[in-house]
């Protein structure tokens, strides 16, 4: 195998060894910031934002709101609730508890992509009635 064999070789190895692994969309692989949380008035439920970010160098970034039971295991990266509003990163997004089975949340986008919302046809979700709000 001459010199420029060996480049090519060694050059496969290695975009199958750092660049491949990084280009994965799973929801294992990605990285979980926490941007901040609300706890409802009688302290059973928490609302958890926060950013997904993955994908390598093409990448994705979300932002997200998952309602979790007061003493649940924050979102990680091991650990991806079912979100009940999802949306890129440059929304900006507010959450109210207005007692404590009520919720709002109000989010602001700038272009045509709207979020993603997750409700039970009755406007709920695990027994918590879900507002939002869009400012334009």
């Amino acid at each position: 195998m001459g010199c420029i064999g060996a480049i090519l070789f060694l050059s496969i190895v290695l975009m199958f060894v750092f660049i491949l692994p990084s280009c994965s969309n799973e929801e294992g692989n990605s990285d979980i910031e926490i941007i901040g949380h609300v706890e409802s008035p009688n302290k059973e439920y928490i609302a958890v934002e926060y950013l997904s970010m993955g994908g390598g160098a093409l990448g994705y970034c979300s932002r997200a709101i998952s309602i979790l039971k007061y003493n649940s295991e924050m979102p990680s990266k091991d650990n991806h609730p079912k979100n009940i509003f999802a949306a890129r990163c440059g929304v900006d997004v507010s959450i109210t508890w207005l007692d404590d089975n009520e919720i709002k949340v109000n989010y602001e986008t700038k272009d045509f992509k709207q979020p993603n919302v997750v409700l039970n046809p009755d406007g709920t979700y695990q027994n918590i009635l879900i507002e939002y709000e869009h400012d334009t």
